[in-house]
């Protein structure tokens, strides 16, 4: 699996090189087709993947990963990857600069994940839960 986020990372990272920037986040193709799974399973037009930080968890900050129809603020920061869509607020985008968002499914557990997160000193074994380099939420 790291090959290909590596590959994502550079897809994302070719992307935003064009407007001039880095990447903010990048999108797995595992992740892009869960969420167009999600969409379709639940028969919405539009569907984004929200993904949060907040305090919380063993490592003291949490990923969270909620399904929304709601259209995203003016504030948040929308990225996709074909017609899949990740939303991710201001503050929460600051603390994950850098990660890639990933859909991992192995025979003891599936689901989205945050991985290669280059603001973590640290992280959790339930995968959600990460300690911060400059830890000043």
């Amino acid at each position: 699996m790291a090959s290909a986020a590596v590959e994502d990372r550079a897809v994302a990272e070719s992307m935003f090189a064009d407007a001039g920037s880095p990447a903010p986040l990048a999108i797995t193709e595992a992740a892009a087709q869960y969420i167009l799974q999600v969409r379709q399973k639940r028969g919405a037009e539009q569907l984004w993947l929200r993904v949060s930080v907040a305090p919380g968890g063993c490592g003291g900050h949490q990923y969270h990963f909620a399904f929304t129809e709601e259209a995203p603020s003016d504030s948040d920061v929308v990225l996709t990857r074909g017609d899949a869509a990740v939303v991710v607020d201001g503050r929460s985008l600051g603390f994950m600069q850098g990660s890639t968002v990933d859909y991992q499914r192995t025979m003891m557990e599936s689901g989205l994940t945050i991985s290669d997160n280059p603001n973590a000193t640290s992280g959790c074994g339930c995968g959600t839960s990460f300690a911060l380099k400059d830890d000043d939420f």
